[in-house]
């Protein structure tokens, strides 16, 4: 069985057409992407509404609708009745918990993935071990270090105003590393070399 969530990934599309979508969908827009939904229906719904938000139009089932209808997709998911029947679930949503299992089952699938391809190359001893566990660690170093570095669009506001009112008080301390050559040291300190 794949792993996936279709009612956390419906609940999710359904949220972004909520009153608060908008914010809702800079929430998370950080942490997933089309290709973390299983269905490629949904996945082309996100892609929509994320095009919809980007370009400051309202997001709504109409704006969606003819987005879809726009780029030839319409009848990819279903035409409106599959349209509807992905985004129009109601209720009380929690859309970090909803995006925080469909990432899961997103890197669930792509482990199965990569170990699948790497068995199929053992059995066909088509690459030695090695080139076979560096294919397989660089998919683990990448999961680790998405899960690892996502960050929403509200946190990363949050540290650019504490840093910002650390200049202005005075005690902000540059990051910067040492090249131990004076002249580049105090330009860094400085804000850099423009």
């Amino acid at each position: 069985m794949i792993p996936k969530n279709i009612e956390a990934e419906k609940n999710l599309l359904s949220s972004f057409l909520t009153e608060h979508g908008v914010s809702k969908f800079d929430e998370v827009a950080s942490i997933i992407d089309e290709s973390d939904f299983h269905r490629v229906q949904n996945q082309i719904i996100f892609r929509c509404m994320r095009n919809i938000i980007i370009s400051g139009a309202e997001l709504d089932e109409i704006s969606l609708s003819e987005e879809l209808k726009k780029f030839g997709l319409l009848e990819e998911v279903g035409g409106i009745v599959g349209m509807m029947g992905a985004v129009n679930h109601t209720g009380m949503v929690q859309v970090k918990l909803c995006c925080e299992i469909i990432k899961e089952k997103s890197n669930l699938r792509k482990l199965i993935k990569c170990f699948r391809v790497s068995v199929e190359d053992m059995q066909a001893e088509t690459k030695d071990s090695g080139e076979i566990s560096a294919e397989v660690e660089n998919v683990l170093t990448e999961l680790n270090n998405s899960s690892q570095t996502d960050k929403g669009i509200n946190l990363s506001l949050q540290e650019v105003q504490e840093e910002f009112e650390r200049i202005l008080d005075g005690s902000y301390v540059p990051n910067v590393v040492k090249t131990q050559i004076d002249h580049l040291d105090d330009k860094l300190n400085e804000g850099g070399i423009g």
